[in-house]
């Protein structure tokens, strides 16, 4: 679980019930277990886990007082017997540090961390206060207690990329790395090895299994998973620490973290002072020859030299991290490549990038064919109605892009990746889940298309105009602004009826057809192709 940001909020009864369902879910459990079908019924009677979750992260934030940190995770300790984790600002490395390590050594001198951030968030000092004393509590009620680092690093918002308005924005990915890796490492100074830590902060493949080594868990990666590739590029995080383990010899963890930097020797002989020559000769022997660590040492022994390695192993790597140039801003001052092309409603370079980029996953490739569409114009007067065709609706590309706008929450991560302009969730065709979405967000263009009663039906707003047609027995019903007609699907121009005040322009249809039939008919499965047919 994960809470935030006050003690006030996280007494309310709506949170405190969350935190007690998350421990014992039986009463929801038992509610749906009489909601299983009859086709299933062999499952009814499974014993279904309902201790959800027993530990809790509290994520503190920008200026959360550091008393107010304290009584949160008391509370959580003694009236919830929840095994607690803080998570920690990067400003605990001080004003001084952070300024050194950001703008010195790593080159982001643009970069400004405003003075009040130190003021207000919580101090190195008083840090060390709560988690001695929180960690004593969590000893005496048998509960586990840890840190997690780190937040992100508020700084003044010097660039255009969001509005004037905004002061402040959050700095994460590379440069944070190094901030919390300090930062780790003067925690271990102060506690050793007697707490664990949670890390994120810019981990990626390459330092993933660095992560691993220094004992660090659980990792999680976010900034590098909304690059090119998405949550696949994780997958390669666990190539290169197997790749690892492998050049050590090694099949676990424990051994891994010994092995990983080279520190095994020291660590034997600083916790093992006062074991016998013959069981440091049997580790020594061990390390030598790729045998079992755990059996040579035994498991008191083994436990010792593990922690020691975690504690050389984390001066290890903080030391070549600050230095590394991977992290500096010489090596992360370049943006994506922009090829100067602004994006339309359909076609683009289809480079399919924006898909897995996005973290809710609400790009999706949206299959209609390569296809010219004559751009024709509909009148009607003295009775009748007249054709005008001007140019041509063309698709060249193998598929489009669209957006399924109720996942979709306009980060513009998308936009970052995209070679062309405009952004793929602003321009590309955008789906909404309902009609009452498509209503209540009326500034934005879109579709939404829905199956029933035998026909199709496709609403749709382009430059804030709707329009709505309507696919049955090969009839079509389109309306829009000043016009209500009706025609067949075959020949438009032939068959048309109905009342126009104004010209009516096909290529609105012909581009609601187009995204009609690549939602309904082209057999491939996404969002908006599950709920029309509901």
């Amino acid at each position: 679980m994960s809470v935030g940001y006050d003690l006030k909020g996280i007494q309310t009864e709506r949170v405190q019930d969350y935190i007690r369902g998350m421990k014992d879910a039986s009463a929801v459990v038992e509610h749906y277990r009489k909601q299983i079908p009859d086709r299933f019924s062999q499952f009814r009677d499974l014993d279904f886990p309902t201790n959800l979750s027993n530990s809790l992260t509290l994520s503190t934030f920008h200026g959360c007082p550091p008393d107010e940190i304290e009584r949160i995770i008391d509370f959580l300790l003694n009236e919830h017997s929840l095994n607690c984790i803080i998570k920690l600002n990067p400003t605990l490395l001080g004003e001084e540090r952070v300024r050194e390590l950001l703008q010195g050594v790593m080159g982001y001198e643009a970069v400004n961390v405003p003075s009040k951030a130190f003021q207000t968030d919580t101090s190195w000092d008083q840090a060390q206060g709560f988690v001695q004393r929180l960690g004593v509590t969590a000893d005496q009620l048998g509960l586990g207690f840890g840190v997690k680092f780190s937040n992100t690093l508020i700084v003044e918002n010097h660039r255009s990329f969001f509005p004037e308005s905004e002061k402040e924005m959050y700095l994460s990915g590379p440069p944070l790395h190094v901030l919390a890796t300090n930062l780790v490492d003067r925690f271990r100074d102060r506690f050793g090895d007697h707490y664990p830590i949670s890390f994120s902060a810019g981990i990626d493949r390459k330092n993933f299994a660095d992560a691993v080594a220094i004992g660090l868990t659980p990792i999680t990666s976010c900034s590098d998973l909304l690059k090119a590739g998405g949550y696949s590029r994780a997958t390669t995080y666990f190539r290169e620490l197997d790749s690892r383990m492998d050049r050590l010899g090694v099949n676990t963890i424990p051994d891994y973290i010994i092995k990983a930097y080279g520190n095994a020797e020291q660590a034997l002989s600083e916790c093992g002072k006062n074991v016998e020559d013959s069981k440091i000769d049997s580790c020594r022997k061990a390390l030598e020859e790729g045998t079992s660590l755990l059996e040579a040492a035994g498991e008191d022994l083994y436990g010792r030299w593990l922690s020691q390695c975690k504690l050389l192993n984390t001066q290890t790597y903080a030391e070549n991290a600050t230095l590394d140039q991977r992290y500096a801003l010489v090596k992360n001052s370049k943006p994506p490549t922009k090829v100067g092309s602004m994006l339309e409603l359909f076609d683009c370079l289809t480079c399919d990038k924006c898909i897995p980029v996005c973290p809710n996953d609400a790009n999706f490739m949206l299959s209609i064919p390569p296809e010219q569409v004559p751009v024709k114009t509909l009148t009607f007067e003295d009775g009748s109605w007249s054709v005008e065709e001007s140019g041509k609706l063309v698709l060249e590309k193998k598929h489009q892009i669209a957006n399924f706008a109720d996942f979709c929450n306009e980060c513009g991560n998308c936009d970052i990746f995209c070679p062309e302009d405009g952004g793929p969730y602003v321009l590309k065709p955008r789906f909404f889940g309902s009609r009452e979405s498509f209503r209540e967000f009326s500034n934005h263009d879109g579709f939404f298309i829905e199956r029933n009663n035998g026909g199709d039906t496709v609403l749709a707003r382009f430059s804030q105009d709707e329009y709505e047609s309507t696919l049955m027995n090969g009839e079509v019903q389109f309306s829009g602004p000043g016009f209500n007609i009706r025609f067949s699907a075959d020949d438009p121009e032939k068959t048309v009826s109905g009342e126009a005040e104004t010209s009516v322009d096909l290529t609105r249809y012909e581009i609601m057809e187009k995204i009609r039939w690549g939602i309904l008919e082209s057999g491939h499965v996404n969002y908006a192709s599950v709920i029309a047919r509901q």
